[in-house]
């Protein structure tokens, strides 16, 4: 039996880890699954030592009031990987949780591996000598972060670039003919889709904002004699009993798509989207659907954002390509008045034109059956299979 420690402790890296998960056990039919994970990884067998929600802090004054649960759950971590003696420990994203849990395992774990690599290239580069020191392998998202760690003296770790999860998929998954179908939406329905991210936190706070704005667009619509949209949200079934007495007045209705299944579909059907900033950001714009985003967090927060990191953007678009793309609306501007103007314009002009330069940003030929070309490894197929070749000791690009 083959013991494998994972450590995603937020949703998000959950759901991109599972994915290597499931090529894993392709190519390791006797593999156990341990460690800290959420939802997808427990569908794989997987029983996290804590409940990931204790991770669930986005800033500094909630990071601060959570701090000795924190420090509890990865001591707790630590503790119960080195008596389990993995024999290959990965670890996803969250790079400081995810580094005092490596160190804390020391020789108890054989091979090390760390998935999204810390973004040395936005802040805080010295990541890069101590993560290159103290994994067996870094896999990177984009081509260009490699050099950051492979130029390190004394390294240990085999740095390889595997691709990003959404933006180098082959072709952008889901059918919104399909989920329009489904659910009985006509053709000519404008669909918008909400999403309020997948922390609990998130969704307590950004959920009030995200209902005015979509009450302020429905009335200027009606002030136009236009027809009202239809709103769809996609959640996990864990975050429902949280979302729906923020949803009990029903005005708009909106609808909840829980089935992991679905997600894609629904994605596709939205013919313009407002989102918090995260993961959705990019599938959205791989999709080439019209969409705003917005972001907010307390003051002290912010501030230190703006020392530590080095960009002018919060999208991930926006901050690759190095210029605002996709309408942000970040803290006192993350006002609903705001976004139903700018989700209004959307769905005029303005939409026409962000989907035609995200089009140009992310092509792909929507017509072509990807099933009867020659298919592109995934990014999570090419980081199985360069976790498997080095713990066995093979050279990662044969």
């Amino acid at each position: 039996m083959t013991k494998i420690a994972f450590f995603a402790a937020e949703p998000s890296a959950d759901r991109l880890v599972a994915e290597v998960a499931r090529e894993l056990i392709k190519k390791i039919p006797d593999a156990e699954l341990y460690g800290v994970g959420g939802d997808t990884l427990a569908a794989l067998g997987l029983k996290s030592i804590f409940d990931i929600r204790d991770f669930s802090t986005i800033g500094v004054t909630e990071l601060i009031t959570n701090l000795p649960l924190l420090i509890r759950r990865l001591w707790q971590t630590i503790r119960t990987l080195r008596r389990l003696d993995a024999d290959i420990f990965i670890s996803v994203d969250m790079s400081i949780c995810s580094y005092i849990v490596a160190r804390g395992l020391g020789k108890k774990v054989g091979f090390k591996v760390h998935y999204i690599a810390p973004s040395v290239w936005l802040s805080r580069p010295w990541r890069a000598k101590s993560f290159a020191r103290c994994y067996d392998a870094i896999l990177t998202l984009f081509p260009f972060e490699p050099p950051y760690f492979q130029k390190v003296k004394r390294a240990r770790a085999q740095t390889i670039y595997v691709g990003h999860p959404i933006f180098d998929d082959q072709q952008p998954r889901g059918n919104g003919f399909k989920f329009r179908s489904k659910h009985l939406y006509s053709k000519k329905e404008t669909i918008i889709g909400l999403f309020f991210g997948s922390r609990g936190k998130e969704v307590r706070k950004f959920t009030p904002l995200l209902l005015d704005s979509a009450r302020m667009l429905c009335g200027e619509l009606r002030s136009k004699n236009l027809p009202e949209p239809r709103f769809i949200t996609t959640s996990l079934p864990r975050l429902l009993p949280l979302l729906k007495p923020l949803l009990r007045e029903n005005n708009p209705p909106v609808q909840i798509v829980l089935d992991p299944a679905e997600k894609d579909d629904a994605i596709c059907a939205c013919d313009v989207a407002i989102a918090a900033c995260g993961t959705i950001g990019a599938e959205l714009a791989i999709r080439h659907i019209p969409h705003s985003l917005f972001y907010y967090v307390s003051s002290i927060t912010f501030l230190l954002s703006r020392i530590i990191y080095n960009f002018s953007y919060f999208g991930l678009v926006n901050i690759l390509h190095g210029r605002l793309i996709v309408p942000e609306f970040i803290q006192k501007n993350a006002r609903a008045s705001l976004i139903a103007k700018q989700t209004s314009a959307l769905l005029a002009n303005d939409g026409v034109e962000l989907a035609a330069e995200l089009s140009k940003l992310f092509p792909y030929n929507q017509e072509v059956d990807t099933t009867k070309v020659p298919p592109t490894p995934k990014p999570s197929a090419r980081a199985a299979e360069a976790i498997w070749k080095i713990y066995n000791n093979l050279p990662p690009d044969k």
